[in-house]
């Protein structure tokens, strides 16, 4: 009897023993990631991507909207026409203020702008030696509405609304001479591009077409004069804003 009970102790013990040695063994091999789904590449450990991420700010402050007040420089052509034919040519430069208001959402920007220039277009016309006529355009402004899409600090935008303008004329014949001047309107189309170097300072390159309404120059029995014309000029120009 106490050779069996001895023999029974001795087996229960190796079995103990065994099986200890076998959960550890299975234990250690899950750790390390062997027999799981999450299992090791071949050449080891996996490596912990310690590289540091881009910041992506979740708003982007809209540096578009706002007041704004600046001056303009460029230069200018203007064709006028009377009866249909062509009537006068003017170049020169063309420079003033503008003022406008922008509201953007997200990349898109809308707004609009009043501007006033003073001009320094020229001509000079003579006829058989002895008439002369002389002509200015004197000032131009318009009203007009922006839309533009901004791609970070650079905005480019379409420009449009109404005109007006004034011209200045002087004619002689021998020692007699007269002068008249006329006021036009119409509309003006146009683009550009502009840029922000800062957070109030901004700088634009654009160009602008104007078209002038027909307007009745000289209206007399049997004869009538009725004019228009159009203008284009490309300008700089440079804005402080006020946001």
């Amino acid at each position: 009897m106490k050779i069996a009970l001895a023999a029974f102790r001795r087996s229960f013990v190796v079995t103990t023993l065994c099986t200890t040695l076998g959960l550890a063994h299975q234990s250690s091999a899950l750790a390390q990631g062997y027999g799981s789904p999450y299992a090791p590449p071949a050449g080891g450990v996996r490596p912990i991507d310690r590289s540091p991420r881009p910041y992506v700010p979740l708003y982007q402050p809209p540096i578009w909207e706002g007041l704004y007040l600046g001056g303009h420089l460029g230069g200018e052509t203007v064709s006028l026409s009377a009866n249909g034919f062509d009537a006068d040519r003017l170049r020169g430069m063309t420079g003033g203020l503008h003022l406008g208001y922008n509201w953007q959402t997200s990349q898109l920007v809308g707004g609009f702008e009043v501007d006033g220039s003073a001009n320094a277009a020229h001509s000079s016309q003579s006829y058989l030696g002895v008439a002369r006529v002389e002509g200015s355009h004197d000032w131009l402004a318009s009203l007009r509405l922006r839309v533009g899409y901004a791609a970070g600090p650079t905005l480019f935008y379409a420009t449009g609304g109404y005109a007006a303008t004034s011209f200045s004329y002087r004619g002689s014949v021998g020692p007699f001479s007269a002068s008249t001047d006329m006021t036009m309107h119409g509309v003006v189309l146009g683009g550009g591009i502009e840029m922000k170097f800062s957070d109030k300072i901004s700088a634009r390159i654009e160009g602008l077409h104007y078209q002038y309404f027909e307007k009745t120059l000289l209206n007399i029995p049997g004869a009538s004069v009725i004019g228009d014309g159009q203008s284009n000029s490309i300008r700089a120009g440079i804005s402080y804003h006020f946001n």
